[in-house]
């Protein structure tokens, strides 16, 4: 026997089969577009991360050499200034001073008045090594063989030597026999061109009168 359904009964049966066939095949392709969202996302923040941890790294290693490049160029800028020469053209640095050396010929006077007018005095020798330093200038700069005044002079109130500055030496390098002449030879040269020993030796120091035309040396703070 035949069943008999009614034409829009069936009608509405295959519609809705196809409504429900479109709905599934429409879940399964969204399916793997959500699985693959889904797989991305990890995966990507992961790749970020491994770009982003290299950088930190390396922004760990290159910052302490940055701030040690930084702390060298500082010093090295120190050392420029400690380099540059901090005494006027023609004058030379020695410690904390600065010298002069001419060799115009002058006599004790003329000498101190000279550095005076350069902002200094008649030259005042505290150690051995500043002794040989300005042996060294009047025997380059002033080299001709005559001695050159040093700014020591016979106080005959005090009946001893004093400095220009009025203080008492501490360190003296007086030839042999010398100082002799006291208040007859109130001034003080140095030795700078003679190599007769032991008397005229270089940079040995000779009381005599203050008349004499000799070179000067000039001392002043750098």
């Amino acid at each position: 026997m035949k069943s008999s359904v009614p034409l829009p009964v069936y009608i509405l049966t295959l519609l809705a089969t196809s409504c429900f066939v479109s709905g599934s095949s429409l879940n399964r392709n969204e399916d793997p577009i959500e699985k693959e969202t889904e797989f991305v996302k990890p995966v990507m923040a992961s790749s970020l991360k491994r770009k982003a941890d290299p950088m930190e790294k390396e922004t760990e290693i290159v910052k302490p050499m940055m701030d040690e490049f930084a702390e060298e160029l500082l010093k090295t800028l120190e050392n420029i200034e400690e380099v540059v020469d901090p005494c006027p053209a023609d004058w030379s640095h020695f410690s904390e001073y600065c010298y002069h050396a001419s060799s115009s010929p002058r006599n004790q006077r003329e000498a101190r008045s000279f550095c005076q007018s350069l902002g200094g005095d008649l030259v005042k020798i505290t150690s051995a090594e500043e002794n040989e330093f300005v042996l060294y200038l009047a025997r380059k700069f002033a080299g001709n063989g005559k001695p050159t005044w040093i700014g020591l002079f016979w106080h005959p109130e005090s009946v001893a030597y004093y400095w220009t500055d009025r203080s008492v030496p501490t360190y003296t390098n007086w030839a042999p026999d010398e100082p002799n002449g006291f208040a007859k030879e109130p001034c003080v040269e140095m030795y700078t061109g003679s190599t007769r020993l032991p008397f005229k030796a270089n940079g040995y120091w000779n009381d005599v009168p203050c008349t004499p035309k000799y070179n000067t040396v000039c001392k002043k703070l750098a």
